[in-house]
């Protein structure tokens, strides 16, 4: 199986907010696709490449714009980024404030994969514990800093 992961920190400008929220999806999906590949062979070295995407923005000129709307602007030119979880829920959302941005100031926009790793408890499907993780994401099995198994966890997709 090829994931397009291994391409870590290299940026793709899009001509469009819906070309970048689209590859913001399909990076992520790949990221889980990973995900369970790593944990389902239990291979360890493959999991250090399951990272959340990352959207970029750079407004290049700062203009004064209406701002009566709840987003779409900024307070001054330069570079902007979110590394993101579950875009597809954020589709709508992601495409208005992009499509906002784009229209208030001149910008490019870019995604590429963060360097944040997305714990295994995140994962849909997998047990919350440290034996079923297998090591991966440390000795508390993903990074639960004590709070135990009891506290319900978000997953993915």
């Amino acid at each position: 199986m090829f994931f397009p992961i291994l391409e870590a920190m290299t940026f793709t400008e899009h001509d469009s907010a819906e070309a970048a929220v689209d590859a913001l999806i399909t990076m992520y999906d790949a990221v889980v696709e990973l995900a369970e590949e790593a944990l389902g062979s239990r291979n360890h070295e493959l999991y250090r490449d399951v990272i959340y995407p990352k959207l970029i923005v750079d407004v290049k000129q700062w203009r004064p714009i209406d701002r009566t709307e709840p987003y779409g602007y900024v307070d001054h030119a330069g570079r902007y980024a979110a590394v993101l979880s579950r875009p597809r829920m954020m589709r709508t959302y992601l495409m208005d404030m992009l499509t906002r941005l784009v229209t208030n100031y001149p910008c490019d926009i870019y995604t590429c994969y963060s360097d944040i790793q997305v714990p295994p408890v995140f994962i849909d499907g997998l047990e919350n514990t440290p034996q079923n993780i297998g090591g991966i994401g440390g000795e508390t099995g993903g990074g639960l800093g004590g709070l135990g198994n009891s506290t319900a966890q978000p997953r993915l997709r």
